[in-house]
């Protein structure tokens, strides 16, 4: 190799990876920004606690206070007070939707006294997109997942979400239409070859398993 090929070679390798580098921080910054366009909703929702009068009691009270800062309403926001030792001390408070710039405010219902301290609030709510968020009891925002994320997705004309039907595997999905095709075809009868392999199989299975098992019925053991 000459000295003009070997710098040649040099000169594409380092240009090579200058472009792999160039390429992952261009990946890295869309990624942050990505994770940054996705978060600025949520930074504009936060929950806290201030002592407040209360017309009803007459007497000052922990108010709780939800606000949405965003253009957009939230939903779905579920507010939990815990006490000093971490622990519910109020019934949970269900808000199915917060409004635009609104502050949303009410008075804990209680499951005893008034926590003495300073309770903390926990909150969980899905942005505008549909992504569920919570923050925590020291105001740290972070994605989450709830319960109701596993739900089937709504009827397209009425809105409604029915529970009872759930979603197979895709590959369940896949063999149902598979054989239905065969069926079509006249390649394969209506599940019965497939039922009486399934027998067979499971069939020989018992019968390997009995050939191999010990009989442990009374008086068959070595001492009898």
């Amino acid at each position: 190799m000459t000295t003009v090929q070997a710098v040649t070679g040099g000169i594409a390798l380092l240009a090579l990876l200058v472009s792999i580098a160039t390429y992952r921080l261009n990946f890295r910054d869309k990624r942050y920004a990505w994770e940054d366009q996705a978060r600025a909703q949520a930074e504009e929702v936060a929950g806290w606690l201030v002592r407040e009068m209360c017309d009803e009691h007459e007497e000052v009270e922990w108010k709780a206070y939800v606000r949405n800062g965003s253009k957009s309403p939230v939903y779905d926001v579920l507010y939990v007070i815990h006490d000093s030792e971490d622990l519910d001390t109020a019934m949970p408070e269900f808000i199915s939707l917060v409004p635009p710039d609104t502050t949303w405010d009410f008075f804990p219902k209680w499951f005893g006294e008034e926590p003495g301290g300073n309770p903390r609030v926990y909150m969980t709510f899905r942005d505008k997109r549909g992504n569920a968020w919570q923050r925590d009891t020291h105001g740290r925002l972070m994605p989450t997942r709830r319960p109701v994320d596993h739900a089937p997705p709504a009827n397209r004309v009425t809105g409604r979400i029915r529970y009872d039907m759930t979603r197979r595997p895709w590959r369940a999905r896949i063999a149902e239409a598979v054989i239905r095709r065969l069926v079509d075809r006249g390649k394969i009868g209506e599940e019965t070859p497939r039922q009486e392999d399934r027998r067979s199989d499971i069939g020989g299975r018992l019968a390997s398993d009995h050939r191999t098992a010990p009989d442990l019925h009374p008086g068959s053991g070595p001492g009898a």
